[in-house]
Order: C-alpha cells, then structure tokens, then sequence
C-alpha cells in the first residue's frame, strides 16, 4: 500500500512542474486561443508563407515547431503521400502576420450556394433526358452530364477572395508570450 501511496505521491508532483510557457491570442485583452506545447498551429508569416505543425515549445518569445515532410512513396497500389520525416521551424512571434481563423467567409458560402445551385438545376435538367428507344443510354447520357457538371463546377469559384480570412495580428489581435516557467 505504501508503494502505491509514493507511486500517486510522484506521479502528482511531476504533473505540478509541467507548466510550460504559451502563446495567447488576444482581442482587445481578452483571449480567443492559447497555443501550448503539442498544440497544432497554422499561421501565415510576414513573408506570406503558410506554416503548418505541431508547437514542440515555447521559448523565448519564439517557437519551435515541428513540420511533418511528406513524399510520394511507391507502393504496389500506387503512390501514396507518406510522413517520411520531420523538420523544425523557429520563429519568433513578432514574425506571425496572420492566423487563419475556423470561420467561413461570405465569398466561401457565395461560393457553396452557387455551386449546389448550378448542381440543382444541372440533375433537374438531366432528368428530363429520356430515350425511349433505349434506357441505358439514357442513364449513361445523365450520369456522365451530372458527373461532367459537378467536376466542372469544383474549379468555379465567382466570388474571389484576395486574402485568407483569419486573425491579422496588430492592432485588434495580438500575440502575446506567458513566462510560465521563468517567473
């Protein structure tokens, strides 16, 4: 009993020495989102670069972050994309220019609506295509219409964005560092 009593005693109290430093999303001083070590986090840099990984750490107003690197890889059904290793990234969060937000933008739902629209109206249309003489023709000529209108319309885009939508750091949002372990 006395070895399980030590065993919770230590497990308790390493779990009472992670405290990690974070980074915080802040709008006007209140926080959107913390981004803690083994986070994902996506941003844009003031180069406009998108950078994709996992937070490894936080250190000194900078982090590192661990970018997985994918190649084609042969395989006996094909080529597959494959995680054939890791690289990091350091980067100090002065240098993050936008995060990339879970919203939709009104450009991407225009987008939506127009295309379920065009595929509404395109599966009406194909309905009424009738050969009486010969059916199966009939189902091909609909499929292969639907089909030819729905791989057109995923490269239709009417309404354009010029910029992804997100939080632009500066003067709304802001980055700000946590000294949790360095008090």
């Amino acid at each position: 009993m006395k070895l399980i009593f030590t065993g919770l005693f230590l497990f308790f109290l390493h779990t009472t020495y992670a405290q990690n430093d974070f980074i915080v999303l802040q709008k006007k001083g209140r926080t959107i989102q913390r981004y803690f070590a083994g986070n994902n986090i996506s941003f844009y840099t003031d180069e406009g670069f998108l950078i994709n990984g996992n937070i490894k750490k936080c250190v000194h107003d900078s982090l590192f972050i661990d970018i997985p690197i994918t190649m084609d890889i042969h395989t006996i059904f094909g080529i597959v994309p494959d995680t054939t290793g890791f690289t990091y990234y350091k980067i100090n969060i002065n240098k993050i220019a936008l995060i990339p937000a879970k919203r939709l933008s009104a450009a991407a739902f225009g987008n939506a609506a127009v295309r379920a629209a065009v595929l509404t109206g395109s599966i009406l249309l194909a309905n009424k295509i009738d050969f009486p003489d010969n059916q199966n023709a009939t189902y091909a000529l609909q499929f292969f219409m639907t089909a030819a209108i729905n791989v057109g319309m995923a490269f239709v885009k009417p309404f354009k964005t010029n910029k992804p939508t997100g939080y632009t750091i500066g003067h709304k949002y802001k980055l700000v560092f946590m000294h949790v372990s360095n008090p």
